[in-house]
């Protein structure tokens, strides 16, 4: 039973791959859990995570963490270092002498201020407890993930505890991007069935989710609804969105405004994507109220996904990501339902709206439009 915003599943199904599920729509919830995971570690605790601060919202996080450096479980944190900026020096320095095992990934230097390095971040978030427990979604680690901390209305997002097998996978990928040289396990390479974290990334070249998000929409036969903090797809995928509307799939895709969103700049490039779509019968949403962080698909009631992965440039070809693939009925019914949820305080984005926008606006929008590619 699905009881608040949370739920526990039990994977029947699976042989190799069985997993026990529980999803969180709320920080405070994940925070929670996390706190009583990391007490009770007892080998090794792996974070990697794009932004990870040292605010009100995460020193019980921090405190945790140190405590299980006490006892001596083994703590290795890797943070991005343009996402998690916030931890300043004297505050690394202070994770080190605890003895966390800490990282950041690409920093910037004045020698090479114009390396290819600065735009390819790592967007994942990862949390591995003991090998046992994987934490894996859209949420960072940072007050603006929990109510009782932002004053404003928290980001709306959605992020998944698993219990099983696929936690050793998750802790796979964090090895193999923590240590570079992690030597590849061909089980962990290849796909799982009926669910699976891909990831993309530097050891990691071809990008499994886009494939696995073309297929999809490809194969789809009534419904896709889509959920995303970053609307800007390729050719390829509005291709593939339009081929699938002309066939009769209802398409739904619920995104933010230029007034709610974090990046401004990219509700301002897919304005032109959306000039083409919306004629076309595809339903575009913008929430009211919320910055939507969400990174969530759901294909004919029959597989959803959930991740880091946006539909945009950056995840399909730049940034490190991963996601979770889940045909779970739980999973899906849940995830569906926190869409109908969403789509109550949304705004249904009209063509009159984007055609009758002040010309000086639609000269940025398409301008803009031209630098997709970084977005």
């Amino acid at each position: 039973m699905i009881t608040g915003s949370y739920f526990l599943i039990l994977n029947k199904t699976m042989t190799q791959n069985h997993n026990i599920f529980k999803l969180y729509h709320g920080g405070d919830h994940l925070f929670e859990d996390l706190i009583l995971k990391i007490k009770a570690a007892k080998k090794s605790i792996y974070i990697e995570m794009y932004i990870f601060t040292y605010d009100e919202a995460t020193q019980p996080i921090w405190q945790a963490l140190f405590d299980a450096c006490s006892r001596g479980v083994l703590v290795k944190v890797l943070v991005d270092a343009m996402g998690s900026r916030e931890i300043t020096k004297h505050k690394r320095a202070l994770i080190k002498s605890k003895g966390v095992l800490f990282k950041r990934y690409h920093i910037y230097t004045w020698l090479n201020p114009f390396s290819k390095k600065l735009n390819k971040r790592d967007h994942r978030k990862i949390i591995v407890i003991d090998d046992q427990f994987a934490f894996v979604g859209g949420m960072n680690l940072h007050n603006k993930e929990s109510k009782t901390y932002q004053n404003n209305p928290i980001w709306q997002d959605t992020h998944a505890l698993i219990c099983g097998p696929l936690a050793f996978k998750a802790a796979y990928y964090f090895l193999r991007q923590f240590h570079h040289f992690y030597l590849k396990k061909k089980k962990f390479e290849k796909a799982w069935y009926p669910n699976d974290l891909i990831t993309s990334g530097q050891y990691f070249k071809r990008n499994k989710f886009k494939r696995t998000l073309i297929h999809q929409i490809k194969t789809a036969q009534n419904q896709i609804r889509l959920t995303t903090a970053y609307f800007v797809p390729d050719f390829e995928t509005v291709f593939h969105l339009l081929r699938a509307q002309k066939r009769g799939v209802t398409i739904q895709i619920i995104t933010n405004s230029i007034h709610k969103s974090d990046v401004p700049l990219v509700s301002r490039i897919h304005q032109p994507i959306l000039k083409l779509l919306i004629p076309k019968g595809i339903q575009v949403y913008y929430h009211k109220t919320k910055m939507i962080h969400s990174k969530t698909t759901l294909f004919d009631n029959n597989l959803a996904t959930l991740g880091t992965s946006n539909l945009n440039y950056r995840s399909f070809y730049k940034d490190l990501e991963i996601n979770l693939i889940c045909r779970e009925p739980a999973v899906i019914e849940n995830i569906n339902e926190t869409f109908e949820t969403n789509l109550l305080d949304c705004h249904r984005v009209q063509i009159t709206d984007i055609k009758n926008k002040p010309i000086f606006e639609k000269i940025v929008d398409r301008f803009f439009y031209l630098l997709r590619s970084y977005f």
